[in-house]
This record gives C-alpha cells, structure tokens and sequence, in this order.
C-alpha cells in the first residue's frame, strides 16, 4: 500500500517536468509560415490574382510599373497605369509582387490564447502555492512587455 502514496510524490514533484517537457513538444512540433504561392507562369499568376488587384512588375530591363492588372491571359498581362492601358508580354516579365495586407488582430488573439492556456498550466501546477503570484505577475508582464 505504500506504493501509492510514493507515486504522488513523485508526480508532484515531476509535474512540473512534464508541464515544461510538454510545451516545448508542442513549440518545437509548430509549422513554419511560408509566403504564398508563387507563380512561375501567368497561367499559374491567374490563380492568385484578380483583375483589379494592385500588383508591381518589373521587366527584363530592370524597370518596375505598379498598376492595377487589366486582364490577364496565359501569355500577356494588361495593367492600368495611371489611366494608361499597358501591355506586358510574359517574356518581358522577371517579376511581379503583390502586397496583401492582413489584420494582426487574429495572430494578437491566437497568441494571447495560447499564452493564457500556457500560464495557467504553469500557475497551477508550481508546486509552491505561497509564490503562485509571483509566477502569475512575471508571466502578465511578461505578455505585456514582451
């Protein structure tokens, strides 16, 4: 019968261990953000983009135009430039970028979820319940001021 108590022993101080062995596994197991697509071909560039989308194109020269694509077809892509209709065959194209804009709301509320669900796992699972608090300030400010 003495076999139990041990155990909880033994748990309760290895808790700890197991919180901080378990969040490093899920850290080290998280995907790596990639750019998006990229096109090597027009017929590839008409899946991520539209007419009417801003995009920055530079030529073989080294010339870049921004304008708002017109139309686009598998080998030649129509931009308005200024009000100006221009006419870029695919060859004389070495690149074209597009800046998406996106809300950082949902990457603040993502990481604040996953910061709360660490902290408190971390809170309560410190094995000194008098110095719980300190524990709880270090990781708030932490999250405030990081």
């Amino acid at each position: 019968m003495r076999t139990i108590p041990m155990f909880l022993t033994l748990w309760r101080r290895m808790k700890p261990v197991v919180v901080l062995v378990s969040c490093l596994v899920v850290l080290g197991a998280t995907a790596t953000a990639e750019a998006q697509g990229i096109a090597n071909s027009f017929t590839e560039l008409r899946l991520l983009v539209r007419p009417g989308d801003t995009v920055s194109v530079t030529n073989t020269t080294g010339g870049e135009v921004t304008g708002k694509i017109a139309e686009l077809s598998p080998s030649a892509l129509a931009l308005m430039v200024e009000g100006h209709r221009q006419d870029l065959r695919e060859v004389d194209v070495t690149a074209i970028r597009q800046r998406r804009t996106d809300s950082l709301q949902n990457g603040a509320f993502i990481g604040l979820c996953i910061g709360a669900g660490y902290g408190g796992a971390a809170v309560l699972t410190w094995p000194n319940p008098e110095t719980r608090w300190a524990l709880t300030v270090i990781a708030v400010g932490g999250g405030m001021f990081h």
